[in-house]
């Protein structure tokens, strides 16, 4: 399927749009906001339904009442145009489908559409940035999960090949065969190993000598690679050795010299040498006017007079800032006011506790409180402790007394019962001799029998009554004893809550004073916290206030420095600062009368244009204020030394950079004289003591031989791991085809039960070849390893968390792309890209590029980006752009 046409009617800020898509790759170029995410949600729109309203997602109902929806053609493999129409208000948002000239329902829409879905649609042929981010729990069934997503299905000849699998395993290994061949190849190994076991045990000098050998062997490989690393540095120290004295030199000028940064470029330089020629031209006419005015005025008492001419502008300037003075002086009264009222309140505090500046006091930590807490919660469970107590003595007493009156109840009863068991005998005796001595009937006879039976019976309830009397008295002394149990543990909580009460106060004395009720305790720490809050406060506040009083006495001195020089001529010494302000608006008053006067003599026009040219000097010395100080020059007459400075720094950063050109290599990292001599006698002494090492080795590596050479004379362990080699190679062969079929029915298996026509290599292969085509062949291969992913270069090996944020962006667009390319041409959906690059440099994002123009050759790619960069790319490569601005 590809796009066609987009028609929006009403669809977020878009009204009466019409888009045209390419059936190839194609760029949509808009600046942020300029609407290409909303045109990528109107064509989802259009293929799957309007979004539900929700505070979490933007609504794109035009706000105008303009319809909401639009028209969108696509073609398929089927149908070569296939208009889709959807309006929110009409046919409850459903869309009307024609197919050519046959129109349709939405539900055939989805048939057509070849079961492409919403989550399809967004999980598998979209791109947007926010879903690379997936890639970090990326695993390998997730993988599998996305090939059925696309419809690729397994058949009936994976199952038939599991079982061949199996069948050819079960006629190789089983684990309780004796007699097939892996079973017996596992059998002799074990035999022959028991063997070398034995065998090595009785040779195990042998074993300890060849292995320190190879120890001594490694240690002197390792040694030889110190000896070189040795001889490079003593050669390096040498080298700084004869070139010290340039050094010294480099070093000076490197510390000395400023940062090229911060000295003037020769434009600035060239823009202080004319400001500075202007400066003196000016400088030297006002001189020349001013002894022509001095000639003029030879004589006279016109001082005062022409003063008030060179000052005409600042005497304007009073007059102006008159009403800005005032409120200056008077915020300044106020402030200071305000002061002194904090600066009292402040004294208050520190006499009332103690308190000092330097050392301000702190609030009440939360651990007194937690304490105060502690405390109070202890006062309450003691009281229900003593009220759980007082309940139990009272049962106690009730139980005692209930037990004395059972007891003598049943010692009552008792003494009624022994006349009547008197009775009982007797008549019973008397029956039977009278039944003996006159023959009476056996009416009489079983009546007195039943008189002492009942007798007897009552004599049996008596007794039973006893029982009961002495298990209730048994009862009721485990009541007694429980209760007893139980106050003694009350007791002792109540022992254990007392001391850890008094605890707690006892480590509260120091900070509230024995004196103070416990009670008390909470209200004073609240109190102590307002007055240290106010404190605090008073503190914070005071530098603010004293520093705006400074700022104004500042601008205040600021402004009184512009007229110093009328102390000259005018009486301010000592006065207020707005009784100058009037003092010189008088005098100028004064001096303009006699400017009127004098206005046409020669002396006053001179004057006038003395006044004018430093007016000049003045605009010029502003003017270039800025250039002045950014080159650290105070004033005019500083330039020329300037100059000379900086003429001499160009001539020490020239000999700095031959320096260094020539003295980088030798000296790679700074380094002291005696460092360096230290180091060259530490380098010699560490080459004579690893000559010396070396000669031990090769000393004791020689003896160790001849002793070899004579302990193995016997070759029988040689013979036994010849057999064992041989052995290996048949068991290797045999356990590798048992693991080719039982690794190759595994993967049958999980393809077969995920029902993915394509086995997972498949895809991982074609991902390593994507991401191979946008890293530029730095990565080569990616697998799976206990469901993880790995990628790997020429020489390492990387899982996906030590990737870079850019390089992550690549892998999972790689993978993407390899779920795509696994359908050939028979794409459900256009691959759509909403700037999928955030994190690519300009080299990655030339590759992707690249990758898309590919793809783009069998299905249709469309690109949404704000990315300018991009869009030269595609210009190069030839590829279709589009604006949406």
């Amino acid at each position: 399927m590809h796009i066609i046409k987009a028609e929006i009617v009403g669809f977020g800020a878009y009204r009466q749009r019409e888009f045209t898509f390419s059936a190839g790759n194609q760029l949509i170029y808009g600046e942020n906001e300029a609407g290409k995410s909303t045109l990528y949600q109107f064509i989802q729109a259009m293929l799957f339904g309007f979004p539900k309203k929700s505070t979490k997602k933007r609504d794109y109902t035009p706000t105008d009442g303009a319809a909401y929806g639009g028209r969108l053609w696509i073609a398929t493999p089927q149908y070569k145009s296939i208009k889709i129409e959807r309006f929110r208000q009409a046919n409850r948002g459903k869309a009307r489908v024609w197919l050519g000239e046959l129109e349709t329902t939405e539900e055939h829409l989805q048939t057509v559409l070849g079961g492409l879905t919403l989550a399809m649609f967004q999980e598998i042929y979209t791109f947007q940035q926010e879903q690379l981010s997936k890639l970090d729990h990326l695993q390998e069934d997730e993988l599998h999960q996305a090939l059925l997503s696309i419809g690729i299905s397994g058949n009936q000849s994976i199952m038939s090949s599991i079982q061949a699998d199996k069948k050819n395993n079960q006629a190789l290994f089983r684990p309780r065969g004796q007699r097939l061949p892996l079973n017996q190849l596992i059998q002799q190994y074990k035999q022959l190993q028991a063997r070398i076991q034995v065998k090595e045990q009785q040779e195990a000098q042998v074993q300890a000598k060849v292995q320190r050998v190879g120890q001594i062997q490694h240690e002197m490989e390792q040694m030889n690679q110190t000896s070189t690393a040795l001889h490079e540095h003593a050669q390096q120290y040498e080298q700084q050795t004869l070139h010290w004295s340039l050094y010294e030199e480099w070093q000076m000028l490197r510390q000395t010299l400023p940062k090229e940064e911060n000295l003037a470029t020769p434009e600035l330089t060239r823009r202080v040498q004319h400001f500075y020629q202007r400066y003196q031209d000016v400088t030297a006419t006002i001189q020349k006017h001013q002894a022509e005015i001095a000639r003029l005025e030879q004589g006279n008492t016109s001082e005062r007079y022409f003063f008030y001419l060179e000052h005409e502008a600042t005497i304007q300037q009073v007059s102006k800032a008159q009403v800005e003075l005032a409120r200056m002086v008077d915020q300044v009264a106020q402030q200071t006011n305000t002061l002194q009222v904090k600066l009292q309140q402040q004294q208050k505090l520190e006499a009332k506790w103690g308190w000092q500046t330097n050392h301000p006091p702190a609030l009440a930590q939360q651990a007194i409180y937690d304490q105060l807490a502690t405390i109070k919660k202890l006062q309450q469970e003691s009281q229900l402790l003593h009220e759980r107590k007082r309940w139990i003595a009272e049962q106690q007493v009730a139980t005692q007394e209930k037990q004395m009156s059972e007891i003598d109840h049943y010692q009552a009863k008792k003494d009624y019962a022994k006349p009547l068991r008197i009775v009982a005998i007797v008549a019973l005796v008397l029956g039977g001799i009278t039944v003996l001595i006159r023959g009476l009937g056996p009416s009489i006879f079983f009546m007195l029998l039943g008189i002492s039976s009942g007798i007897m019976s009552y004599r049996l309830s008596s007794s039973k009554n006893t029982q009961s009397v002495y298990e209730s008295s048994s009862e009721a002394s485990k009541r007694q004893t429980n209760y007893e149990l139980e106050l003694q543990d009350l007791s002792d909580q109540l022992l254990g809550k007392q001391e850890a009460y008094e605890q707690l106060v006892h480590q509260l004395y120091p900070f509230f004073g024995e004196q103070v009720p416990v009670d008390e305790w909470p209200f004073i720490v609240q109190h102590y916290d307002e007055e240290v809050q106010i404190y605090l406060d008073l503190l914070q506040s005071l530098p603010p206030l004293r520093q705006s009083i400074n700022t104004i006495q500042t601008k205040l001195a600021e402004k009184e420095q512009i007229w110093s020089d009328f102390g000259e001529w005018l009486p301010l010494a000592k006065l207020p600062l707005m009784e100058q302000v009037t003092k010189i608006l008088a005098f100028g008053e004064e001096m303009q009368a006699i400017k009127i006067e004098r206005l046409q003599q020669p002396s006053t026009l001179l004057a006038k244009q003395v006044q004018q040219l430093q007016l000049e000097r003045e605009q010029l010395i502003k003017t270039h204020d800025a250039l002045l100080h950014q080159l650290g020059i105070e004033q005019p007459t500083d330039i020329p030394m300037w100059m000379r400075q900086w003429e001499e720094y160009w001539q020490q950063r020239k000999r700095e950079k031959e320096l260094a050109q020539m003295l980088a290599g030798i000296y790679p990292q700074q380094i002291k004289k005696d460092e360096l001599a230290t180091l060259v006698q530490k380098n010699h002494q560490q080459q004579m003591d690893l000559k010396h090492q070396k000669e031990l080795l090769v000393a004791e590596q020689q003896k160790l031989r001849l002793e070899l050479a004579q302990l193995q004379e016997d070759g029988t362990l040689d013979e036994l791991y010849q057999q064992r080699v041989l052995l290996e190679d048949d068991l290797q062969e045999s356990t590798t085809q048992w693991a080719s079929n039982q690794l190759h029915a595994a993967m049958l298996g999980d393809l077969a039960t995920n029902r993915s026509e394509q086995q997972l290599p498949q895809l991982v292969q074609k991902a390593a070849h994507f991401f191979q085509i946008l890293t530029r062949n730095h990565y080569q291969k990616i697998w799976f390893d206990e469901g993880l992913l790995f990628v790997a270069n020429e020489k390492q090996t990387f899982d996906i968390y030590q990737l870079s944020t850019g390089t992550k962006d690549q892998l999972i667009m790689a993978i993407r792309f390899a779920y795509l390319s696994l359908q050939g041409n028979e794409t459900l959906c256009p691959i759509m890209i909403d700037d999928g690059w955030l994190h690519y440099d300009y080299q990655r994002k030339y590759d992707l590029a690249q990758l898309f123009k590919e793809f783009g050759k069998t299905m249709q790619v469309i690109c949404l980006s704000s990315d300018r960069e991009m869009v030269s790319y595609y210009q190069e490569l030839d590829q279709m752009q589009m604006s949406i601005e």
